[in-house]
């Protein structure tokens, strides 16, 4: 238990000035999302005490936060990791189509040379990656999507996508671990067409294959199985 302890403890450091029940959280997050808590998996306050050798208040104030998010729901005096349904997931992709498409639209304007170095630098990543690491490939995914909403430089764009990025980031390893993944071949494709679209300032062309890149997304999301099923296959 000391080393668990020891290398929980030591990824709340990433985050020294949040306050303890804020930094439990942020990596129950990552877990959750990550789906090194799966499904349905219990939490409970004396779980993050141990985990994390914290004290009581900070992992009540920790787990009501997931709760509010919609990570874990209320089962008795102990909380329950959410599941990810097809059904959601295809919500997730309705609202990125019409968030992430319109960023890109007007990212195409704003965005800098340092963003798209950046972006190139993800794509040439993702050409190096094999199947072994998907978790990377989902990861750098992630990280060239939140450019495109950076870029947009819309506060209110920002903010909207900020408050479900943890459920986006979820469907992605979700589907990894469903065996439902595009192939990365097609991903790297539609990546770097957004970012010629990008570099050249093609705001219709950006909004398009940013569009295009998701829809692969609700493709995919009819083949997600029942969470119950996912559980038991990864447990």
């Amino acid at each position: 238990m000391a080393n668990l302890n020891e290398n929980h403890l030591e990824s709340l450091q990433e985050h020294p000035f949040d306050p303890i029940w804020k930094r439990a959280y942020k990596r129950l997050v990552r877990m959750i999302t990550t789906m090194e808590l799966k499904p349905y998996e219990k939490l409970s306050e004396t779980y993050l005490v141990n985990k994390f050798n914290i004290g009581r208040s900070p992992a009540k104030m920790a787990l009501e936060q997931l709760e509010k998010m919609g990570l874990v729901y209320k089962s008795g005096k102990n909380y329950l990791v959410s599941s990810l349904s097809a059904s959601d997931c295809m919500n997730i992709c309705h609202l990125r189509i019409g968030l992430e498409g319109e960023a890109a639209y007007i990212a195409a304007k704003k965005i800098g040379q340092n963003q798209l170095s950046e972006m190139l630098s993800l794509i040439k990543q993702q050409q190096l990656l094999t199947e072994e690491t998907q978790e990377d490939f989902a990861n750098i995914d992630h990280s060239l999507h939140r450019i495109i909403i950076d870029a947009a430089e819309n506060p209110y764009i920002s903010a909207t996508y900020a408050a479900y990025e943890a459920q986006i980031l979820r469907y992605r390893f979700f589907s990894l671990m469903a065996n439902h993944s595009l192939s990365p071949d097609y991903i790297l494709k539609c990546h770097t067409a957004i970012y010629y679209a990008l570099k050249h300032h093609n705001s219709k062309g950006a909004k398009e294959e940013v569009i295009q890149d998701i829809s692969g997304m609700v493709f995919i999301a009819g083949f997600l199985p029942k969470a119950a099923e996912l559980n038991a296959d990864i447990t």
